[in-house]
């Protein structure tokens, strides 16, 4: 990403593991969204279906990292 004119934030969200954690989360992608008007990259590797769904409403690029690997199995 060097190369490219650009200024890159990254922050890690560790242990998202409730309902209440993924929510705050959430709404912590979608404020960055507000401020930024850039789409946060998220990348993400939770795997209970209902903690993924909440991130997947966030207005971030969701990318999941473990089904990415996995799928090259």
């Amino acid at each position: 990403m060097s190369q490219f004119p650009v200024t890159i934030s990254s922050i890690t969200l560790p242990f998202v593991e409730n309902e209440s954690r993924a929510r705050a989360v959430k709404d912590q992608i979608d404020a960055i969204y507000h401020q930024t008007g850039v789409r946060p990259l998220v990348f993400y590797s939770i795997v209970l279906p209902e903690i993924r769904a909440i991130i997947l409403q966030s207005e971030g690029l969701c990318r999941d990292i473990v089904q990415a690997l996995v799928a090259l199995l």
